[in-house]
């Protein structure tokens, strides 16, 4: 097959018309020159080459792919069908857009909140840590004490890093008016277990983060613009943290979210304490390369009772059958948000096969309405399968028609519910339409236009029942 010919199919079929006629014209000469009469020696020139017709056809289907060439001159005579009922289609195409639009929408919430990994380095590896508390017979979750911490810190071989921290807020004053801003207060390994680098400066060092040590803060890539206007040269500066100063020596990245926290300000903990029962510590590790959460917990639980009998707790810890609860991070993030969105899929998908029955019911009552074309088209020759063709490809097109429209409406609605969505949903900005919700409304389409006109041609006076 010659691929320039079948892109260039018209003209290449005049070329070898013009190429076969001028063979017909020098073998005519020829005859001439052997002495016939002009007129006899032409029609023996075409006797001899043959029927100029089926060799521009055999040619022709040589140099084309029959499958694209019926499907081409499917869609186009499906589109001029189509272009004679703009009021079907009109009603098809909105209704499709408007299910498929839902369903896409719906979508791009949950793959960016549920699907998409946390936007960390190997986010996989990040786990929560807490405890498993049980009071009076109820189970409850609780933090890490500083004894904990300062355990896990020094004995637990499942973790790369491991630190804890908790959030508040704090007032700055010195640079500007005073201001009121969200804190985070992370231990020294906090930071590295995320493993975003700070985009200027450096993280917390355990100097900082020791009792005696110098005063330090990382800002926010927001507040750092906010409030400082961007200064590429803020490190080393001083900021007084509630009538405290300390130093500035470092920025986090733009993009950067500290679980499902926007903090303007992260301070070193600076723990000076390991008492044993101040549950008021969230933990957060990266495991190590292989290892699972379920052997994070069982070295944790190892680290929990030496650390009781050198501390003398362990009745506390079995008064409360205090126990390890290690869990993936993103667990942490989406929270009880996850339930609610699956619910809501499945919601959607109900209505979306409503729609497709509606949709079908349409194409059905259409469908009867050409009954007579296709007796006479059938009494044409053609056959069941090129007319179901017809309608598959009508339907396909029409499902693209209205996926196309439904991808615009959810691109609106995403961008309207990312402005306006509730604080309470976690990774709200993380929401987008990217390739894997492109590739969902797409085959949104392809199934919907499947199944409406899959059920338009078998219904009861679809065109199988015509008798070829």
């Amino acid at each position: 097959m010659n691929w320039k010919r079948f892109l260039r199919r018209e003209a290449a079929d005049a070329e070898q018309q013009e190429e076969l006629e001028f063979y017909v014209d020098v073998t005519a000469e020829e005859y001439v020159e052997r002495g016939m009469n002009p007129e006899a020696a032409r029609v023996a020139a075409r006797r001899k080459l043959g029927n100029m017709t089926l060799i521009r056809e055999e040619i022709y289907r040589m140099n084309t792919v029959t499958f694209a060439e019926d499907a081409l001159r499917t869609a186009r005579h499906t589109v001029r069908l189509i272009r004679t009922h703009p009021g079907f289609v009109l009603t098809v195409v909105l209704s499709l857009a408007l299910g498929i639009g839902a369903n896409t929408a719906i979508f791009s919430v949950v793959h960016g909140v549920l699907i998409q990994p946390l936007p960390y380095p190997h986010a996989d590896a990040l786990v929560g840590i807490y405890n498993r508390v049980t009071i009076s017979g109820q189970v409850y979750q609780a933090a890490l004490s500083p004894g904990m911490y300062a355990a896990c810190r020094d004995e637990c071989r499942a973790f790369e890093h491991f630190g804890v921290w908790s959030s508040g807020a704090a007032t700055v004053t010195g640079a500007g008016d005073p201001e009121q801003v969200a804190t985070v207060t992370v231990t020294h390994g906090v930071l590295p277990a995320f493993g975003v680098p700070a985009s200027l400066g450096r993280w917390f060092s355990p100097e900082d983060d020791s009792p005696g040590g110098a005063r330090t803060a990382i800002l926010s890539h927001g507040y750092w613009q906010r409030r400082f206007g961007g200064d590429r040269q803020i490190l080393g500066r001083t900021v007084v943290i509630d009538f405290v100063p300390h130093e500035i020596v470092g920025v986090m990245p733009r993009d950067f979210r500290f679980v499902d926290l926007s903090p303007d300000l992260f301070l070193a903990q600076r723990l000076a304490t390991n008492r044993a029962d101040e549950f008021s510590y969230n933990g957060i590790g990266r495991l190590k390369p292989s290892l699972t959460v379920a052997q994070a917990n069982t070295d944790i639980a190892r680290v929990w009772r030496n650390w009781a009998q050198n501390e003398g707790v362990g009745k506390l810890l079995e008064e409360w059958a205090v126990t390890p609860n290690a869990r993936p991070l993103k667990n942490d993030v989406v929270g009880d948000v996850g339930m609610t969105l699956r619910l809501l899929m499945g919601a959607l998908g109900l209505l979306m096969l409503l729609v497709c029955a509606n949709v079908a019911n349409l194409v059905l009552v259409r469908a009867q309405a050409r009954q007579q074309e296709f007796a006479i088209r059938a009494a044409l020759g053609a056959g069941w399968g090129r007319i179901a063709r017809e309608q598959l490809t009508e339907s396909l097109l029409l499902g693209l028609m209205g996926g196309a429209f439904g991808l615009g409406f959810a691109y609106f609605g995403v961008r309207l519910l990312v402005a306006i969505g509730p604080a309470t949903l976690p990774r709200l900005h993380e929401i987008t339409l990217g390739p894997a919700v492109v590739a969902f409304a797409l085959l949104c389409a392809l199934g919907t236009s499947l199944l409406f006109g899959t059920i338009a041609i078998f219904g009861r006076r679809a065109p199988h029942r015509i008798e070829n």
